[in-house]
């Protein structure tokens, strides 16, 4: 059997660990990745054929790394983020979201990814 799509794009096998000498399992790439992303990556849009749905699912789907996607949504204005997102929404399933509808989703999912260098998102908590 050959690698998966995720080891292609250099996620390595998600599931593993590796044993350690005193017998322990230590984490392999999936400690690497980008936590500070996990509230907005795993956020839920409901269910597709009543399996829940992500925005790391959706972003999957279209063949994007999700990570990568979330900085790259970080990095940008909040409107254009908020458009970007809300395309890929609304590509993702356009029979299920209207574009507003996907638009309105965007808005509250681009309030979880963290604060964007002095363009703060949602409210700053101190």
């Amino acid at each position: 059997m050959g690698p998966s799509r995720h080891a292609a794009k250099g996620y390595g096998d998600l599931a593993s660990t590796r044993p350690q000498k005193d017998g322990r399992c230590k984490m392999t790439d999936v400690s690497r990745l980008e936590s500070k992303y996990n509230a907005f990556l795993f956020a839920s849009l409901g269910e597709d054929d009543e399996l829940p749905l992500s925005v790391l699912s959706v972003l999957a789907r279209q063949d994007l790394d999700p990570w990568q996607e979330a900085g790259r949504l970080a990095q940008l204005s909040n409107e254009q983020a908020i458009n970007s997102l809300a395309s890929r929404i609304w590509t993702s399933n356009s029979e299920r979201w209207s574009p507003s509808e996907a638009s309105i989703l965007a808005v509250r999912l681009i309030q979880l990814l963290p604060s964007r260098g002095g363009s703060q998102i949602g409210p700053q908590l101190n």
